[in-house]
């Protein structure tokens, strides 16, 4: 009988089997653990960037070794892990680590643990200690162990993360305000809103109107635009922004301000216009997600008027104004209002805002007399130009609110030229024929600039209604017509002739160049909160804060 041969028929199923089983094993430990390492990273990268904001707010202008030696220093890292929750992977323990520890921009703890180390963050990435200078930053390392479910290939891993963050000041000031010139200069900016707003509100409305102040936290929350930083790039209709506004002042019942400028919002929703789209980046230039931005306000007054003027459209705004001069008949004059005023919030270096562009032209006509012997008559004409002035926060000082610790801002300001062109055309007749009869022209052509100059802003003394000047202020008109060359067109008989032409003439203009100035130039533009050549800053709660966190690594 011949032997039965071997049955090997299952032996590949068996084989596969045994095959698939550890493959799909491993594949599955691999695919879980992974995802585990990962959870674990990104545990680690969220308290390495939490803990290094919060150790931020702890810079205070002292250097690395004196934060170091500071007891508060490790425990206010404590306490800022402990808020941080759980996470995965072995629990952290705080951890002291030196300079070489954190230099290399890859720096990584060898242990489990978390370390915060003050110091500078150099251009090329790689970490510091500060020395004898201040400690500008914060390097926060972090490293977790975790146990695999399915040890297949390894029992464990470990997850190290890193980041850097600083502090930063942040404050918020603004160019220009309409608000702060109502009460003096009514007669000029009271025409200038009513054409702007579509209406005709008397003087004390907009003093009412300048009393209230809304947050722009509340802005944004009233109009959906989700955040603060948003307001800077969303669009609205006019009317939707009266409405918000008033909404947020309907909420501050018992509040005599609030009341004062709901009253006169209430009277503008029956203003024409009301469709028109307001580009809010126009009234705010808000950066970094500042806290400043989050907590700042804003007066009513401004927030309505500014929008207006950008309602307006891409035209300058113009109106025309009743001007009286001392001698002078037939007097007209127009104002345009090119760009509203601004108001910026954010870090120092970084918020940056723009005052208005305005143009004045006024004419006239003027005559007098000499000696009831010569009569002359002087047609005006005057355009005034103020380009812009701009204005970079350069610091924040944060101190009390006292006269010992005031607080406050520096705003380099940097003013374009303010140029004047002053035509003056006159007309000497004289009496008796004893001379004939002259025709002159005089041009005065002014160009001012503000420069650039630092203003500094401390409350106390000042507040926030309370400007401070830069720039000349003036464009400087005083004498400018005695020293102007004037050319008649006509023979003029003899030196003398000459003589007492000249002398009338520059006896008549003279007087005429300095009203023009004093009465004209200055309260038009004050009015409307600019400076011929400079700027007026103004501080806008809230008070400045020196240590909002930033990440930057």
């Amino acid at each position: 009988m011949r032997p039965r041969e071997r049955d090997e028929r299952g032996a590949v199923a068996v084989f596969t089997a045994l095959l698939i089983s550890t493959v799909l094993v491993g594949a599955t430990s691999f695919t879980l653990d992974l995802g585990y390492q990962r959870m674990a990273r990104r545990d680690m990268q969220a308290v390495a960037d939490v803990v290094a904001m919060d150790m931020a707010r702890k810079l205070d202008g002292s250097t690395s070794s004196v934060l170091k030696a500071n007891s508060a220093w490790q425990s206010a890292l404590s306490a800022s892990l402990a808020r941080q929750g759980q996470t995965v992977g072995s629990a952290l323990s705080v951890k002291t680590c030196n300079a070489a520890d954190v230099a290399s921009a890859s720096a990584s703890l060898s242990t489990t643990g978390i370390c915060a180390y003050p110091g500078i963050l150099n251009a090329n990435g790689t970490f510091s200690d500060s020395g004898s200078a201040a400690a500008t930053h914060v390097k926060v390392l972090t490293r977790t162990s975790v146990e695999y479910f399915l040890p297949v290939f390894s029992d464990s891993g470990s997850v190290a993360r890193s980041a850097v963050a600083t502090s930063q000041k942040t404050a918020c000031f603004r160019l220009g305000s309409f608000a702060a010139r109502i009460n003096t200069y009514s007669s000029v900016l009271g025409p200038l809103l009513n054409k702007a707003l579509g209406v005709n509100l008397s003087v004390l409305s907009y003093q009412g109107l300048a009393r209230g102040n809304v947050s722009l936290l509340d802005l944004a929350t009233q109009l959906g635009v989700g955040s603060v930083d948003a307001l800077a790039t969303t669009n609205v209709t006019f009317g939707s922004l009266i409405n918000a506004t008033a909404a947020i002042l309907t909420q501050k019942a018992g509040d005599p301000d609030a009341a004062a400028s709901l009253t006169v919002l209430q009277q503008l929703n029956a203003a024409a216009g009301l469709s028109t789209t307001v580009n809010l980046g126009k009234l705010f230039s808000l950066t970094d997600s500042s806290a400043a931005a989050k907590q700042a306000t804003v007066n009513v007054l401004d927030l309505i008027s500014g929008a207006a003027f950008i309602a307006n459209g891409s035209n300058a705004l113009a109106i025309p104004l009743t001007i009286s001069l001392p001698g002078m008949t037939n007097v007209t004059a127009n104002v345009k209002v090119i760009e509203p005023p601004k108001m910026a919030c954010g870090a120092v270096g970084k918020a940056k805002a723009r005052t208005a562009q305005i143009q004045i032209d006024v004419t006239g006509k003027h005559t007098t007399s000499l000696l009831a012997l010569v009569t002359t008559t002087v047609d005006v004409t005057m355009s005034l130009k103020v380009a812009w002035a701009e204005g970079l926060l350069t610091d924040a000082v944060c101190g009390a609110g006292t006269s010992a610790s005031p607080y406050g801002i520096d705003v380099l300001t940097t003013s374009g030229l303010a140029t004047l062109d002053l035509g003056l055309a006159a007309k000497t007749i004289t009496l008796l024929g004893l001379l004939p009869d002259v025709n002159a022209s005089v041009g005065v052509s002014v160009v001012a600039s503000g420069g650039s100059q630092t203003a500094q802003v401390r409350v106390p003394p000042k507040d926030f209604n309370t400007p401070v000047e830069t720039g000349s202020g003036s464009i400087g008109l005083a004498g400018k017509g005695s020293t102007s060359t004037i050319t008649s067109d006509v023979p003029l008989l003899g030196q003398t002739g000459s003589a007492v032409v000249n002398y009338v003439l520059n006896t008549v203009l003279g007087p005429v160049v300095s009203a023009l100035d004093t009465q004209v130039l200055a309260p038009i533009t004050e009015a409307i909160g600019v400076n011929l050549s400079g700027a007026d800053v103004y501080i806008s709660p809230p008070a400045p804060n020196c240590s909002s966190p930033r990440l930057v690594g």
